[in-house]
């Protein structure tokens, strides 16, 4: 028992410190502080920090403290990526789509989506679902791609709701079902997707009143957390 309350207690020293300076990078960020900040980051994220890793990349994208340079920045994204950090994964992913500061890949870019989405990261998971709608860097697969925006669209994630709206609406990947097509629109366009707004209005001509009424009733009982109304 000594031994392991030892052990407990030299790694928590260790760590200690190393918190605590990574929280002070961040407070220094978050006042402007770039310099400090900047130079708090480099260390730990070269001691192998993943979060400062992605605060470093953050500050190369954002030209914080330090010339905008997006291929540092996605070397930084890349090391904590590696380490199996959600968000750097997630956004490498958008770096190999888009291109910044690596040269465009959309096989490599659906390999990060897919890491961070199978960690339940909704931005991957709504991205790596318009992969394989498009056939874009995978095989296209209209299931495929319904799995992927379902999983973020229960999470909340509004453009895979408005994404997932839509395959309902043409029966690509699930069945035809207008009702399910507007539940999912409604909750969209309740987010702030004006596209959904407009498939409500179209798909809306082909339903009935009582089919807009249930549609919308499920809208309004749905929770992110009630997988309830994921079918």
């Amino acid at each position: 028992m000594r031994t392991s309350v030892g052990v407990f207690l030299a790694v928590w020293l260790a760590a200690g410190p190393a918190l605590a300076d990574l929280e002070g990078a961040i407070a220094a960020r978050e006042a402007g502080e770039y310099e400090a900040a900047l130079s708090e980051f480099k260390t730990l994220a070269k001691a192998g920090s993943a979060d400062a890793q992605v605060y470093l990349a953050l500050m190369y994208r954002e030209g914080q403290g330090v010339a905008q340079d997006f291929a540092e920045s996605a070397a930084w994204f890349r090391r904590a990526a590696e380490q199996g950090n959600v968000e750097a994964q997630s956004t490498l992913g958008v770096y190999y789509a888009e291109g910044f500061g690596v040269e465009k890949d959309l096989v490599t870019a659906s390999a990060w989506f897919r890491r961070a989405a199978e960690q339940g990261d909704a931005n991957a998971q709504n991205s790596l679902g318009s992969l394989y709608k498009n056939g874009l860097g995978v095989a296209q697969d209209h299931e495929e791609a319904a799995k992927w925006y379902g999983l973020a669209a229960l999470s909340g994630h509004p453009i895979a709701q408005k994404n997932l709206g839509r395959l309902y609406a043409k029966g690509r990947g699930v069945p035809r079902d207008l009702v399910r097509a507007y539940q999912w629109l409604t909750l969209a366009a309740d987010g702030g997707v004006y596209e959904a707004r407009r498939t409500l209005a179209r798909i809306g001509q082909d339903m009935t009143p009582e089919e807009i009424e249930a549609a919308r009733r499920r809208a309004a009982e749905w929770r992110p957390d009630d997988a309830a109304h994921a079918n």
